[in-house]
């Protein structure tokens, strides 16, 4: 740690705080934060129980576990704390998970001299609505960006052994951190490592725990998670949705995305595919990374808040595109803030509305513009 790190852990310290007492202190932030009141509600609920239940040698998944077989035997030492320090490691988890965030990011691209950078930085990672969605929940968000970040800064150190490995692991929890690996296939191609390490950590893992049962387990989880993005299933029509076809259907009118809502999102899909290569090969990996990062509303499958947590990671590369590119972040930090969520009416207004969606497709277009620096 260096004095540039100090200033970007001041910032998040204070956006932290003046978060907390934004809600009117820890109550106010578990009561206002999303439907449920109670706080680390996933962490104590569905990832304890999975990980007692794979002690115990059972090969399925519990109620309300809808993650990869590779899930449930990560999060299995869980099991080995008692349920009252449990809540205590979750929320240790998710503030050092928030700390190593910004530390990590700090070093992505060209590094910053920038005192007050550094300090918005921290200032924004510590009010970015996601995160501390991740945080009221117990949810994965912020140590999947932390993750994310990670991997990240190894490639750009060309250490790419261990950023397969840091990936894989990410990957095995949810599997949306494997988008990063996008740009290096549309670049150069996946190495024989990071083929090897989503073998092992995706496949070898739950084999190894489960056996032959592994398979059932992930049948089951496709199974429940096609019963409740289907009509009547519990998140038919849930505003806290934040993939981008059912923003648009929302906006539009109609609780579910329609035809043209999806046929739009994937259209620009593919364009944030098509221009994250030519990124990747103009501006380096590490910014297509960061588009694709931005734009994962646009990816199939269910996108919630807690799933953008890796934000603070795009916001960092795309400002360092140039003035043009830092107007568009300030203004996709502004949307995906806490204060935009309570001054936009807080649950369920803001997020029918869309504002962590929005967030990432601001910063997207901030890697879509020409870089002047």
């Amino acid at each position: 740690m260096n004095r540039r790190d100090g200033f970007a852990l001041v910032g998040l310290a204070l956006g932290l705080l003046g978060s907390l007492a934004l809600m009117g202190g820890p109550r106010g932030f578990s009561a206002g934060m999303d439907f449920n009141g109670a706080s680390l509600e996933d962490w104590m609920g569905p990832f304890y129980q999975q990980a007692l239940s794979v002690m115990r040698g059972e090969a399925q998944p519990v109620e309300g576990f809808i993650y990869p077989p590779s899930a449930a035997v990560l999060i299995a030492p869980l099991a080995w704390i008692g349920p009252a320090l449990l809540a205590w490691v979750g929320l240790g988890l998710q503030l050092l998970s928030l700390v190593v965030l910004v530390l990590l990011v700090v070093r992505l691209g060209r590094p910053s001299e920038s005192r007050l950078d550094l300090l918005l930085l921290g200032l924004a990672t510590g009010s970015c609505y996601p995160l501390l969605h991740s945080l009221h929940w117990g949810q994965m968000g912020a140590p999947l960006a932390a993750l994310c970040a990670l991997s990240l800064l190894l490639w750009q150190k060309e250490r790419p052994g261990p950023a397969a490995w840091v990936l894989a692991v990410a990957t095995g929890i949810k599997f949306y951190p494997a988008i990063l690996w996008l740009p290096r296939f549309l670049v150069a191609g996946v190495r024989r490592v990071d083929w090897i390490a989503a073998l092992v950590v995706l496949v070898g893992l739950p084999l190894a725990v489960f056996g032959s049962d592994a398979i059932a387990f992930g049948q089951q989880v496709l199974d429940r998670l096609d019963v409740a993005v289907g009509a009547g299933g519990d998140w038919a029509g849930s505003v806290n949705r934040q993939g981008f076809a059912q923003v648009l259907g929302r906006l539009l009118g109609f609780p579910e995305s329609g035809l043209l809502e999806r046929a739009f999102s994937l259209a620009l899909l593919a364009a944030a595919l098509w221009y994250g290569r030519t990124l990747a090969m103009k501006e380096g990996w590490a910014m297509g990374a960061g588009l694709l990062l931005a734009c994962l509303p646009l990816f199939p499958g269910p996108c919630w808040p807690h799933h953008l947590g890796a934000l603070p990671i795009c916001w960092w590369l795309a400002a360092q595109r140039g003035m043009s590119s830092r107007v568009l972040v300030g203004f996709s930090v502004l949307l995906g803030s806490l204060p935009a969520f309570v001054l936009y009416g807080g649950w369920p207004d803001a997020l029918s509305m869309g504002l962590p969606a929005w967030s990432g497709v601001a910063v997207g277009l901030a890697f879509v513009l020409p870089g002047d620096s």
